[in-house]
């Protein structure tokens, strides 16, 4: 009698079993950068600063005069025009496969994911996704976060404060520089992050260098003197110090370009403190630009939450024939709003704000038409040059931005600082 065919001799023509749909396991969102490029202007420049004007005077003469007598009449006045300089900031996201790769993932029938093609298409969302973390991180400095405790050495790990960004901001093979200040400290590749709401924001890394309270930047910035997206913080900003754009905010006559800001001192979201960073514009610049609807209330989600409980305590819910009815649900499941103002909800968001954006105000400027492939004489993809300058098998590609944002009426914008941290997040 023959022997039957054992399952172990069989393997070597058997198909392997593979799930074809690989999801995506991180996140990619880009909602504040989406808004700003709707609503917004984008503006080509060239090497030369680009000037942004601001009128920040009607003509302020004013006198009374005498129309019975010889009596001068008084010196007239003008309109007061202030300016500002800036110029776009360039970064790239670089890619890259070995031809391998490329053959043996060309098809459907070869694997899951056609490699090349899925690299392309993500570098493209990476560049999205890094223009949204940066306008809502953007002090102008490349500031990605501060470090509460450094466990060092290859393989160490950073701790990250959880009162403005946690972990959020930074990716698995981000390669982030450290800071003392603005004093270099060095740089790390990220192999891990750790960001779960309500836990420890922790970032694994292969080489953990610095100390408590040292902070994360952009990679690759001018140590000294870095310069990076100018977003929320950069342009939404009440403080009386430092400079933007080059206008000196430490003068009185310049407040022009300080927005509208309420401090929360570490009390909780309530609608008062809405309320106050509204009035405040009106002071500002009047009552009718106050318009509802006309503002994009832009928060994280932790703070969504918070406002959602500051309306469940005063909401009274009434029951008929001692029942609450179908559907009962006790949380928001429709757009929220304040004073007709939508939420934004963005998880890259500073967990300790909240942005008023008057978007018809913000706009950009660009070199090129940013973002791009890099090309040479037509080729976005470049074969690599060994050391002996003859080709290799790898090729790489690089997708080039060159934005950098600016609002030109800071007074339209308000923001709530201050905020604690929400129970859970």
């Amino acid at each position: 009698m023959a022997a039957l065919q054992a399952s172990v001799g069989a393997a070597a023509v058997m198909l392997e079993g593979v799930w074809n749909q690989p999801q995506l396991l991180v996140e990619k969102d880009s909602l504040l950068d989406g808004l700003i490029s709707s609503s917004g202007k984008a503006i080509k420049v060239s090497e030369h600063t680009y000037r942004v004007t601001f009128q920040d005077a009607l003509p302020g003469v004013r006198s009374a005069i005498q129309l019975d007598a010889a009596v001068n009449f008084p010196t007239p006045g003008s309109p007061d025009w202030q300016e500002g300089f800036m110029q776009p900031v360039s970064w790239a996201v670089p890619v890259g496969w070995t031809e391998l790769a490329k053959l043996t993932t060309a098809s459907q029938m070869l694997a899951v994911a056609q490699v090349v093609d899925t690299t392309m298409r993500n570098a493209v969302e990476e560049l999205k996704l890094t223009r949204d973390e940066s306008l809502c991180s953007g002090d102008g400095t490349g500031y990605w976060g501060t470090i509460t405790a450094v466990t060092a050495g290859v393989g160490g790990t950073y701790t990250m404060s959880a009162s403005d960004f946690g972990a959020r901001l930074i990716q698995k093979q981000n390669n982030i520089d450290i800071y003392n200040g603005l004093n270099y400290v060095g740089t790390s590749n990220v192999t891990a992050v750790q960001d779960q709401i309500g836990g420890t924001q922790l970032v694994t890394v292969d080489n953990a260098v610095g100390a408590a309270n040292d902070v994360v930047r952009f990679n690759g910035l001018v140590s000294g003197a870095p310069t990076f997206v100018y977003g929320l913080p950069y342009w939404n900003n009440n403080s009386a110090t430092g400079t933007t754009i080059g206008i000196d905010r430490t003068q009185a006559a310049n407040n022009y370009i300080l927005s509208n800001g309420v401090a929360a001192s570490g009390s909780s979201l309530t609608p008062p403190l809405f309320r106050l960073g509204l009035d405040q514009i009106k002071h500002s610049i009047g009552v009718q630009a106050v318009k509802a609807g006309r503002f994009k209330m832009h928060m994280a989600p932790g703070q969504v939450a918070q406002y959602e409980q500051s309306g469940l305590s005063i909401t009274n819910f009434y029951r008929d024939g001692m029942s609450v009815g179908s559907g009962f649900d006790l949380l928001t499941t429709e757009e929220m709003k304040v004073a007709g103002n939508p939420f934004i909800e963005n998880i890259h968001g500073n967990i300790s704000r909240v942005d008023f954006l008057y978007l018809d105000t913000w706009a950009k400027i660009r070199w090129g038409d940013a973002p791009f492939w890099f090309n040479d004489q037509g080729r976005t993809i470049f074969q690599q040059i060994g050391t002996n300058g003859q080709i290799t098998a790898v090729a790489s590609s690089f997708m080039i931005d060159t934005v950098q944002y600016f609002v030109t009426n800071p007074k339209t914008q308000s923001y709530i600082s201050g905020l604690p941290e929400p129970v859970g997040y």
